[in-house]
């Protein structure tokens, strides 16, 4: 059985004969080989237990004949010796055992002849007809001695008579006997023999059993784990941002799906590559902002002011209102070059994250404010749960969630803006509250967008880009950022932050 499995242990071995097959046809070799190879080996063993079973039947049915024979021999001899003791005392104490013996001959014969296999059946016939005629010999002697004629009898047996016939069924026996001995000695070695082929069978069953589980964890390993654990590799590598390993050899889905990898790297580094060149045009924008607008804008203002300061009092009609209308035009103007730049500066500052006190942060944001002369507004802080993130990054977003709290519930009679967190399962949740002017939820995509408002400007001052930095920073922490509110009845901003080390770094790879 072993030499018969080295094809397929060959076959299964080489992974150049299996690179091309899919994976769900390798799965079902992985599965019917196996399988069938148990099959067979499970056969074989049946077949060859089978056989020394039967071998053992036939040798102890060759004992138990052999042990029949002897045994009707025995009576044979006894009823031989009852009939002579008769014939030469005439004292019938001796034909109680020939008339156990005749009795029990009938039986024995019987029996021997089912027991005897079908090569030795005319060995029986003869034992029976030379056994029939010793006993038919016996029972004439003892008729004769019982009618007087003891000469007779007794001139029969010096003829040698009886002992012929007796001569003649032993050796029938022998021949009978010599004949069941070899039965029996081919039919032990028969069954040596099917134990030695069992023994073999088992054996060679567990080589071949290893050889082909060598076999078929080799053509896992090289045609699918091998595989897999490459495409693991590049995808690593991908979130790495380093060079692929070479493209797999064509020919199952792991292969597809290793080229599709590489497909997607390679559109990533053209992307990356964009996303660079784009990020350096933003950066020379910025620069042009910071250093190109902001010129123009203040000497906007400041000729506007000089010709408020000098010629002012020259002026007449709708003039000091225009003056005042350019000069608040251009700071606000400043203050939309200012915080456009602070927008852009998040996507090149890079996180500096730290265990932070979100309590705290709040409150020092809240005093901080009130030293800048913000319109005092009753502020309620609860206890926040705190957060790994980037304490300055956080602190301008509590900034710009309270200034826009403060500003659209200044109108209230009681003005209140309330600070409040908790733990959510794998996410801390934090709120700004205000009992403002509020807004229409069907507004609310617009609310975190580069300079959207939903209020008019001559309403509530704003550039309509505080809002756009908070979900920025908290999106760059790995959370998410919403609103609810209605007209009238106050806002309520909300953004989440991951509760432990653990769950950030999961969200950042996520996004």
């Amino acid at each position: 059985m072993p030499v018969a499995t080295l094809p397929a242990v060959r076959l299964l071995s080489n992974r150049l004969s299996f690179a091309r097959l899919s994976v769900a046809r390798k799965g079902l070799i992985l599965v019917a080989v196996p399988l069938f190879f148990h099959l067979l080996f499970l056969l074989t063993v049946t077949a060859v237990e089978r056989e020394h079973r039967e071998q053992r039947a036939s040798a102890q049915r060759s004992r138990q004949t052999i042990t029949a024979a002897y045994r009707l021999l025995g009576l044979m001899v006894d009823a031989e010796t009852g009939m002579r003791g008769y014939e030469l005392t005439r004292n019938e104490v001796f034909l109680d055992p020939y008339r156990a013996s005749v009795g029990a001959l009938p039986r024995q014969f019987v029996q021997l002849r089912a027991l005897a296999a079908t090569d030795t059946g005319p060995n029986v016939d003869n034992l029976t007809t030379t056994g029939q005629t010793a006993l038919e010999y016996q029972s004439s002697v003892i008729a004769q001695m019982r009618e007087g004629d003891a000469a007779g009898a007794i001139a029969r047996t010096t003829r040698l008579e009886g002992k012929q016939r007796m001569d003649a069924f032993r050796a029938a026996m022998n021949r009978f006997l010599a004949a069941e001995e070899r039965l029996s000695a081919t039919a032990d070695a028969r069954s040596d023999a099917a134990r030695s082929r069992l023994y073999a069978a088992l054996g060679g069953g567990f080589v071949a059993d290893v050889l082909l589980a060598g076999a078929l964890s080799v053509f896992f390993t090289r045609g699918i784990a091998s595989r897999l654990r490459a495409v693991t590799e590049n995808t690593l590598r991908v979130e790495r941002h380093e060079p692929l390993a070479p493209v797999l050899a064509p020919g199952d889905e792991i292969a597809s799906l290793d080229a599709r990898l590489h497909e997607m790297a390679n559109a990533i580094d053209v992307a990356q590559t964009g996303l660079e060149e784009a990020n350096h045009e933003l950066a020379s924008f910025s620069y042009s902002i910071s250093h190109d607008l902001r010129a123009p804008v203040r000497a906007v203002d400041g000729y506007a002011r000089m010709l408020e300061e000098d010629y002012g009092d020259r002026l007449s009609g709708d003039g000091p209102r225009f003056l005042s209308t350019i000069r608040s035009e251009a700071r606000r103007m400043g203050r939309l070059i200012d915080d456009l730049l602070a927008f852009s500066k998040l996507s090149r500052t890079e996180s500096q994250e730290a265990e932070v006190d979100m309590t705290m942060l709040a409150r020092e944001v809240v005093e901080q404010a009130r030293r800048e002369g913000t319109p005092a507004t009753n502020t309620l802080i609860d206890d926040l749960p705190p957060a790994r993130c980037d304490p300055a990054m956080m602190r301008q977003v509590f900034i710009n969630f309270l200034s826009n709290a403060v500003k659209f519930s200044a109108l209230a009679a009681k003005p209140l803006v309330e600070v409040g967190g908790e733990r959510r399962g794998e996410e801390n949740v934090y709120w700004v509250r205000d009992n403002g002017v509020g807004f229409d939820m069907r507004y609310s995509a617009k609310l975190f967008g580069v300079f959207q408002r939903l209020h008019r400007f001559d309403e509530f001052e704003g550039t309509g880009v505080g809002l756009a930095i908070v979900k920025r920073v908290i999106t760059r922490h790995g959370g998410r950022v919403w609103a609810e509110s209605s007209p009238g009845a106050g806002a309520s901003f909300f953004f989440t932050l991951p509760s432990s080390p653990a769950a950030h770094d999961l969200r950042e790879v996520k996004s």
